[in-house]
Protein backbone atom coordinates (compact mmCIF):
# COMPACT_ATOMS: atom_id res chain seq x y z
CA UNK A 1 0.00 0.00 0.00
CA UNK A 2 0.92 3.38 -0.84
CA UNK A 3 2.30 6.40 1.61
CA UNK A 4 -0.89 8.01 3.29
CA UNK A 5 -0.12 11.56 1.68
CA UNK A 6 -0.99 9.55 -1.56
CA UNK A 7 -4.39 9.38 -1.19
CA UNK A 8 -6.93 10.55 -3.57
CA UNK A 9 -9.08 13.54 -2.33
CA UNK A 10 -12.21 11.07 -2.26
CA UNK A 11 -10.30 8.42 0.49
CA UNK A 12 -9.09 11.81 2.10
CA UNK A 13 -12.76 12.94 2.91
CA UNK A 14 -13.94 9.63 3.46
CA UNK A 15 -11.31 9.30 6.15
CA UNK A 16 -12.18 12.79 7.40
CA UNK A 17 -15.70 11.69 7.88
CA UNK A 18 -15.06 8.66 9.48
CA UNK A 19 -13.08 10.96 12.03
CA UNK A 20 -15.31 12.98 12.38
CA UNK A 21 -18.34 10.16 13.16
CA UNK A 22 -16.40 7.80 15.22
CA UNK A 23 -15.34 11.24 17.35
CA UNK A 24 -19.19 12.24 17.58
CA UNK A 25 -20.22 8.54 18.28
CA UNK A 26 -17.73 8.11 20.66
CA UNK A 27 -19.05 11.46 22.57
CA UNK A 28 -15.50 12.86 22.73
CA UNK A 29 -14.31 16.19 21.91
CA UNK A 30 -11.89 17.88 18.83
CA UNK A 31 -9.66 18.38 22.24
CA UNK A 32 -10.27 14.85 23.73
CA UNK A 33 -9.15 13.25 20.78
CA UNK A 34 -6.20 15.53 19.38
CA UNK A 35 -4.66 15.13 23.06
CA UNK A 36 -4.93 11.73 23.02
CA UNK A 37 -2.95 11.53 19.55
CA UNK A 38 -0.49 13.89 20.27
CA UNK A 39 -1.92 16.49 18.08
CA UNK A 40 -3.53 20.08 18.35
CA UNK A 41 -7.48 20.37 17.59
CA UNK A 42 -6.69 22.94 14.72
CA UNK A 43 -4.99 19.91 12.85
CA UNK A 44 -7.81 17.43 13.70
CA UNK A 45 -10.14 19.45 12.77
CA UNK A 46 -8.04 19.76 9.10
CA UNK A 47 -7.87 15.98 8.79
CA UNK A 48 -11.68 15.45 9.82
CA UNK A 49 -12.88 18.49 7.06
CA UNK A 50 -10.71 16.21 4.75
CA UNK A 51 -7.76 19.68 3.75
CA UNK A 52 -5.15 18.26 5.34
CA UNK A 53 -3.72 14.21 5.11
CA UNK A 54 -2.10 12.91 8.52
CA UNK A 55 1.12 11.08 8.64
CA UNK A 56 0.25 7.28 9.00
CA UNK A 57 1.84 7.03 12.49
CA UNK A 58 -0.70 10.13 13.33
CA UNK A 59 -3.35 8.30 11.47
CA UNK A 60 -2.73 5.20 13.23
CA UNK A 61 -3.40 6.85 16.56
CA UNK A 62 -6.41 8.09 15.49
CA UNK A 63 -8.04 4.81 14.12
CA UNK A 64 -6.71 3.24 17.50
CA UNK A 65 -8.36 5.95 19.29
CA UNK A 66 -11.80 6.11 17.48
CA UNK A 67 -11.52 1.99 17.22
CA UNK A 68 -12.07 1.45 13.66
CA UNK A 69 -9.76 -0.07 10.81
CA UNK A 70 -7.09 2.55 9.06
CA UNK A 71 -6.45 -0.41 6.64
CA UNK A 72 -10.25 -0.11 5.32
CA UNK A 73 -9.97 3.57 4.98
CA UNK A 74 -6.93 3.53 2.79
CA UNK A 75 -7.92 0.58 0.26
CA UNK A 76 -8.36 2.31 -2.82
CA UNK A 77 -11.59 3.41 -4.34
CA UNK A 78 -12.51 1.04 -7.13
CA UNK A 79 -12.50 3.32 -10.42
CA UNK A 80 -16.11 4.76 -10.87
CA UNK A 81 -16.86 3.84 -7.05
CA UNK A 82 -18.04 6.49 -4.96
CA UNK A 83 -16.95 6.71 -1.34
CA UNK A 84 -20.71 6.56 -0.32
CA UNK A 85 -21.01 4.16 2.16
CA UNK A 86 -23.80 1.66 2.90
CA UNK A 87 -24.93 3.39 5.60
CA UNK A 88 -25.52 6.49 3.62
CA UNK A 89 -27.38 4.39 0.98
CA UNK A 90 -29.74 3.13 3.11
CA UNK A 91 -30.10 6.99 5.28
CA UNK A 92 -31.53 7.79 1.56
CA UNK A 93 -33.47 5.17 0.88
CA UNK A 94 -36.81 6.35 2.31
CA UNK A 95 -38.65 4.09 0.30
CA UNK A 96 -37.41 1.32 2.60
CA UNK A 97 -37.94 3.61 5.52
CA UNK A 98 -41.77 3.91 4.98
CA UNK A 99 -42.36 0.54 3.78
CA UNK A 100 -40.67 -1.46 6.84
CA UNK A 101 -41.84 1.70 8.98
CA UNK A 102 -38.58 2.36 11.00
CA UNK A 103 -38.75 4.55 14.05
CA UNK A 104 -36.13 6.85 15.30
CA UNK A 105 -34.97 4.88 17.91
CA UNK A 106 -34.50 2.07 15.53
CA UNK A 107 -32.42 4.27 13.00
CA UNK A 108 -30.10 5.32 15.90
CA UNK A 109 -29.64 1.11 16.78
CA UNK A 110 -28.80 0.61 13.19
CA UNK A 111 -26.67 3.73 13.20
CA UNK A 112 -24.20 1.90 15.86
CA UNK A 113 -24.59 -1.38 13.86
CA UNK A 114 -23.38 0.60 10.68
CA UNK A 115 -20.04 1.57 12.72
CA UNK A 116 -18.91 -2.02 13.16
CA UNK A 117 -18.85 -2.50 9.12
CA UNK A 118 -18.89 -5.42 7.38
CA UNK A 119 -22.01 -4.84 5.96
CA UNK A 120 -22.55 -4.77 1.90
CA UNK A 121 -25.41 -3.91 0.66
CA UNK A 122 -28.76 -1.32 2.15
CA UNK A 123 -30.68 -4.52 2.40
CA UNK A 124 -28.08 -5.82 5.09
CA UNK A 125 -29.82 -3.57 7.97
CA UNK A 126 -33.20 -4.62 6.96
CA UNK A 127 -32.25 -8.02 8.29
CA UNK A 128 -31.15 -7.00 11.34
CA UNK A 129 -33.47 -4.53 12.13
CA UNK A 130 -35.96 -7.47 11.66
CA UNK A 131 -33.85 -10.01 13.81
CA UNK A 132 -34.03 -7.44 16.14
CA UNK A 133 -37.45 -6.75 16.42
CA UNK A 134 -37.84 -10.32 16.69
CA UNK A 135 -36.01 -10.64 19.64
CA UNK A 136 -37.35 -7.86 21.47
CA UNK A 137 -41.01 -9.51 21.01
CA UNK A 138 -39.98 -12.65 22.29
CA UNK A 139 -38.48 -11.26 25.18
CA UNK A 140 -41.86 -9.20 25.83
CA UNK A 141 -43.87 -12.41 25.99
CA UNK A 142 -41.68 -14.31 28.11
CA UNK A 143 -43.66 -14.11 31.86
CA UNK A 144 -42.04 -11.92 34.32
CA UNK A 145 -40.83 -13.74 37.39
Amino acid sequence: MGEIASLRQAQLQRLGKTLQNRRHRLFLSLDDVAGAAGITAEMLRQFESGKSCPSRSVAARLAGILEFSLEDQLRPLAAGHTSESVWDKFLRNRRLHRVYNITEAEMQTLSGVALMGGLRDPQDFIFILNTIRRAVAESEQEPRR
